[in-house]
């Protein structure tokens, strides 16, 4: 499939035409920047916020569709971009992957 077959207007009639395959994929929107739908082997639909976080891709679930409108994931992806932080505010970790705290060494 290629990249521009991936990126549709997400409408209620075009999500609706989306079928289901053996093996999960993505669609995304081609009005809002971030705004996705997951089509699964069952033919369960489900929005989500793709964006970049720290060169890392980060999925944001907002719900499932029919019950999350087009509209209203479209308004959710908007709000969620403005309100979300730009870059991680994760502490970072040590050599063993857990974060040392305000308290530790490293700080100092």
């Amino acid at each position: 499939m290629k990249r521009s077959e991936h990126r549709i207007s997400f409408t209620k009639t075009a999500l609706d035409t989306l079928e289901a395959k053996p093996a999960r994929y993505f669609v995304y929107d081609a009005k809002v920047p971030g705004l996705a739908v997951q089509i699964t082997p069952a033919g369960t639909k489900t929005f989500y916020l793709y964006r970049w976080l720290d060169g890392k891709p980060e999925r944001i679930r907002l719900g499932r569709y029919p019950e999350i409108s087009p509209e209203l994931a479209r308004k959710q992806v908007s709000h969620s971009m403005a309100t979300l932080p730009k870059a991680s505010t994760r502490l970072p970790l040590n050599k063993s992957g857990y974060s040392n705290g305000p308290n530790d060494s490293v700080w100092h």
